[in-house]
């Protein structure tokens, strides 16, 4: 293992850099990186003016990443419920200014960008307004709650020519991008199943908040503001299907409920959904509140290897041999199957558990993507150019995400449809 003392050594390292490797020209935001400055003492020309709106667990945990991007003024910070706003100024030493109004924030001329970290059912309203204001805008996951609130805040993008970038931080993560880089040079083989399933052990639920704030607060228990599992979860892996298959679903069927916390909640506690691709490859999802054991895994799929890309391993294996009854004759002939015990399984099956992986990013310190994603969007600020691809992936993996939630609720098969589209 190899240890780089900068960040951009590293990524010049591994292949990310402008002309290092085929994924820099097939994947382009990543050359932004390479861009950055190195150092914070640069003149106030250069300097990005940042305003946070929402500032609670994710909101001052994107504030701490923050304050690592070189070039980075944060001068002011919006929040309607003051607890958070407090905490959210004590990590900039009360040197930001604190409003309780989002519409106060933007009317701060000197703000170049702000970060939406507010619940899913205002992106829209917030997102737009600032664009509208002249704001380039960072807005977390997922892009909205409806798919025609998705669209509206595209076509604000467009017609405002502000930066929009959403919070989908594995398309800065280098284990996802070398992930990708070996199916784009053909060493993965082809894809033909991604599957995925997150599992939590919690409840979600915030105690000891005002009644008056109670569905602000506790958003995600709602379904008419939230889609829980989905919006929360779903949509960061539904972007990275959609990514690393190079294709977005044909349609999805699902199944979810509520079979644990009936605390009023109407949004589900577990969630099982299955994406269908043009090209037949299909992606499974399966997400719950109620164990954590198997936690956070993203698994593709092909006959020559595997990828599980939040462990950042590779695993080649050996193809199989082409189906059909001819190969089923030869294997019964060879005696290839071994006897079993009346009522297991069919035949014995191999499993690849005991394989060692090759790990996709070797190198030491990887930089943290959510890091690396927040100096991206202060760079295309500072060039004042949007970042290709990043929106483009954030909406359809919403959609992808919205249209699972639909699934579920109809309980028969959703598709993408043409007006979907952008």
């Amino acid at each position: 293992m190899k240890h780089f003392k900068t960040r951009r050594e590293f990524i010049r390292n591994v292949g990310i850099a402008a002309g290092a490797s085929t994924i820099a020209s097939a994947i382009p935001w990543v050359n932004i990186l390479a861009q950055s400055p190195q150092k914070s003492n640069l003149s106030s020309a250069d300097k990005v003016n940042i305003g946070i709106i929402g500032t609670g667990s994710r909101g001052s945990k994107l504030l701490q990443h923050l304050q690592l991007v070189p070039g980075v003024n944060i001068v002011a910070l919006a929040d309607i419920y003051q607890p958070h706003l407090d905490k959210a100024l004590a990590l900039t030493e009360n040197k930001a200014r604190g409003y309780t109004s989002y519409q106060k924030l933007l009317e701060q001329k000197e703000i170049d960008g702000v970060i939406v970290s507010t619940p899913i059912y205002n992106h829209k309203e917030i997102t737009v307004a600032a664009l509208e204001a002249g704001k380039h805008v960072l807005c977390e996951k997922a892009l909205a709650n409806t798919v025609e609130n998705a669209k509206l805040m595209v076509e604000a993008h467009r017609a405002t020519g502000k930066n929009l970038q959403i919070g989908h931080q594995r398309m800065f993560d280098l284990k996802y991008l070398k992930g990708l880089e070996k199916v784009q040079n053909r060493e993965f083989g082809e894809i033909t199943h991604i599957r995925s399933n997150w599992y939590i052990n919690s409840s979600w639920r915030k105690a000891n908040i005002p009644a008056n704030l109670e569905k602000q607060l506790n958003w995600r228990m709602h379904a008419d503001q939230c889609h829980g599992l989905m919006s929360e979860l779903a949509c960061h892996i539904t972007q990275v299907s959609n990514w690393f298959i190079g294709n977005i679903p044909e349609y999805v069927v699902g199944s979810g409920s509520i079979n644990y916390y009936k605390d009023g909640r109407t949004t589900y506690d577990n969630v099982n959904v299955i994406y269908q691709y043009p090209n037949g490859v299909n992606f499974a999802f399966n997400a719950g509140l109620t164990n954590w054991h198997y936690g956070l895994e993203e698994q593709v799929m092909g006959p020559k290897a595997t990828m599980e890309l939040e462990k950042g391993l590779f695993y080649l294996q050996n193809p199989p041999p082409a189906p059909g009854i001819k190969q089923l004759i030869t294997d019964l002939e060879k005696s290839v199957f071994e006897t079993i015990p009346i009522g297991g399984a069919s035949w014995i099956v191999k499993s690849g558990n005991d394989l060692e992986g090759e790990m996709l990013v070797d190198e030491y310190p990887v930089p943290n993507a959510t890091t690396l994603e927040l100096e991206a969007f202060v760079n295309s600020i500072r060039e004042n150019k949007q970042i290709p691809e990043v929106l483009e992936q954030a909406y359809y993996g919403t959609v992808a995400a919205i249209l699972g939630q639909y699934a579920m609720d109809k309980r028969e098969a959703v598709y993408l449809t043409k007006d979907m589209k952008i």
